[in-house]
């Protein structure tokens, strides 16, 4: 099960989740920034994964779409959230200011 605190979600995303389904473990939250972009973050806590996506909304483009396994802690670090993948070394970084960037990522 996926460590998280829902407090830093909503602090994050300024919001609550846009759907949960306690029954399976589910919660998504959105955010757009100040060019239209929207940042997606899926996390199945039974699963143990995350889907992080960027969209363009005017022009409805997925821009990233990123699935993440073996999630064993989600948390946020000032503007910046953390995701923990037991396959990693360094987690998946997602900062929100001053726009949205997705870092440490590697493939392979």
């Amino acid at each position: 099960m996926i460590d998280f605190d829902l407090y830093d979600l909503l602090e994050l995303f300024e919001r609550e989740a846009i759907e949960y389904s306690r029954d399976q473990g589910f919660y998504m939250n959105s955010k757009t920034d100040v060019l239209g972009i929207e940042l997606l973050l899926s996390m199945s806590i039974y699963s143990n994964s995350c889907r992080i996506s960027l969209i363009h909304k005017e022009y409805e483009v997925t821009l990233v779409s990123l699935e993440i396994k073996n999630v064993s802690k989600v948390e946020k670090r000032e503007e910046i959230l953390l995701i923990h993948s037991e396959n990693r070394s360094s987690p998946v970084t997602i900062n929100f200011k001053p726009r949205f960037s997705i870092g440490q990522i590697n493939l392979g």
